[in-house]
């Protein structure tokens, strides 16, 4: 009789059902995420301020123009699908699946794809809004991580404080008796990878969050690190 199998650790089973969730995620619709779009740029705004704000904005903007637009990348992807022979006509602006920016002046815009020449089939019409919807989603990744490099000057001397304290008090408990304990050993390798792996998953996200979510998924990460590092097994 054979052993009966163990089943997948939880950690990897959250990892196949976050990719696919990631496939389906675009599928919600560009729209959609072009709102939560803007509505983050205005959370982004009123907590920096409007000049530290568009600043954010605008150079995830200038990220996302670079590699995906002036590229060509956007485009290419969107016409995959289409007969080698009908050459896209110009750009028209709104057209379904077009991506919200945020310009340097502030202004709210629109990214669109490029109108293929005949009326495109249904298989089609789906290609065109799981691409520009998940374009979108990247852009929502350039945003945050456009936020996140503006915390990092505050970030790395809190990350090194936290990373010298747990490293400190790893030391101090080598020197005394019963200091390390296992239990926050686990705790703490759990929290890093739990923490690092939310906060990868957060820069896709869809929906509008605060600007800070992002940073306090890094400064959890190290906090993590450093009660583990903290409580490791003297080296024998």
């Amino acid at each position: 009789m054979k052993a009966a199998k163990q089943p997948a650790p939880l950690a990897g089973q959250l990892i196949i059902a976050a990719f696919f969730m990631a496939l389906l995620l675009p599928f919600i619709g560009s729209r959609f995420i072009n709102s939560q779009i803007e509505k983050e740029q205005r959370l982004e705004m009123s907590l920096y301020g409007d000049d530290q704000g568009t600043y954010v904005n605008a150079r995830a903007d200038g990220w996302f123009r670079l590699w995906a637009i002036q590229s060509g990348l956007m485009n290419r992807a969107i016409h995959s699908t289409d007969a080698k022979t009908a050459p896209p006509a110009a750009a028209v602006a709104g057209a379904p699946g077009a991506i919200v920016i945020h310009d340097s002046a502030g202004r709210f815009g629109t990214i669109s794809p490029q109108a293929g020449g005949s009326s495109p089939s249904s298989a089609r019409r789906i290609w065109y809004w799981w691409v520009t919807a998940a374009f979108a989603l990247c852009y929502f990744a350039l945003l945050r991580l456009s936020t996140l490099l503006y915390w990092i000057p505050m970030l790395i001397p809190l990350c090194m404080a936290i990373m010298t304290t747990g490293n400190t008090v790893r030391r101090l408990k080598w020197h005394s008796f019963g200091g390390v304990n296992p239990f926050r050993y686990r705790a703490g390798i759990r929290l890093a990878n739990w923490m690092a792996g939310i906060g990868v998953g957060m820069l896709f996200m869809p929906g509008a969050l605060p600007p800070v979510t992002v940073p306090a998924c890094v400064l959890l990460t190290f906090a993590g690190m450093a009660m583990a590092m903290a409580n490791r097994q003297k080296p024998s």
